[in-house]
């Protein structure tokens, strides 16, 4: 089973990445609305098809990824073709000197980009494992279980964050860092509205939400995690968002110091914390981990913004 699954990885993740990077193509194009119907259609062909793979009794790990693989490269036509995506560039807009150009642009950026990923992932995923390693299967299930009733809000931030980098890069390059700067102050504001509104419904209604989601006795003793993870996801906003501002003003490896900090915790006091303490133990470095992570961010974000205004 596991040789299957690992197939199906190797066969199906470029078809995957492939629609990936087909999404966020409409998002640098301010196309959300092209990017939403191809994720529907994603959605639609995935759902459809491992229903139909289930009822004939030929559901596998590799016929699933293979599935996915199938599902990602149709979704991820449609948006090739509405934004006429010209791969061999035959009118000839661009040169060899041009692409040598944007190559090293991208090299230069993308390499602080992809070792903060590595870092971010430590600092926010490594401690499901953990838990598991330390606390046992079902409190890291039950950890995860309370996680997916803020995962929502979480993935739309992602989205929202997805469409803002562009814009906001626009934003900087017609008419200044001052005027970047006031739309990251109004995105601030907003996003805290939308994130304390939502964690205020899910507190007062926690108990019936995730009994209506789990149906299960086990997870109403992990009630507790809501309020500490919605003041989280508050804590985390305000270091996304001045990050994504950091990332239009092309300050890439400012990116890779601010997810250092919280990985070497997670590292460090993290894996401490859940060894002694378990799933509380993951609340206080993921805490920990946060406040140090949005406090980095502002001192980058706040030097970064003085030293554009002494240029202009």
């Amino acid at each position: 089973v596991t040789g299957q699954a690992l197939m199906g990885v190797a066969i199906g993740l470029p078809f995957i990445l492939l629609f990936w990077f087909m999404r966020q193509v409409c998002y640098v194009e301010t196309r959300s609305k092209l990017a939403m119907q191809s994720s529907v259609g994603y959605a639609f062909i995935l759902i459809v098809g491992l229903f139909l793979l289930d009822r004939e009794g030929v559901l596998t790990p590799f016929s699933a990824y293979m599935l996915m693989a199938a599902s990602s490269l149709l979704a991820a036509l449609y948006p090739w073709y509405r934004l006429r995506v010209d791969v061999i560039d035959r009118s000839g807009v661009y040169r060899r000197s041009q692409a040598a150009a944007i190559w090293k642009e991208n090299l230069t950026y993308g390499k602080w980009i992809l070792a903060a990923g590595g870092a971010n992932w430590t600092a926010s995923l490594a401690y499901i494992p953990l838990v598991g390693l330390f606390a046992g299967v079902a409190e890291a299930g039950a950890y995860r279980a309370v996680q997916n009733l803020v995962l929502p809000l979480q993935q739309a931030l992602s989205a929202v964050y997805l469409m803002l980098l562009p814009w906001l890069s626009r934003q900087r390059a017609e008419k200044g860092p001052g005027n970047l700067q006031r739309t990251t102050r109004n995105l601030l504001f907003f996003l805290a509205l939308v994130i304390v509104s939502y964690n205020a419904f899910l507190i007062l209604l926690s108990k019936e939400i995730l009994w209506f989601v789990y149906q299960n006795p086990y997870y109403q003793g992990f009630i507790w995690l809501i309020p500490f993870l919605g003041l989280l996801s508050l804590i985390n906003m305000v270091a996304s968002t001045l990050s994504i501002s950091l990332r239009a003003l092309e300050r890439a490896r400012e990116i890779l110091w601010i997810k250092i900090a919280p990985a070497a915790l997670t590292l460090t006091i993290g894996i401490w914390a859940v060894q002694n303490w378990m799933i509380a133990g993951v609340v206080l470095g993921l805490m920990i981990s946060g406040v140090v992570e949005t406090a980095v961010s502002v001192i980058f974000y706040w030097k970064t913004i003085k030293r554009e205004n002494r240029f202009l």
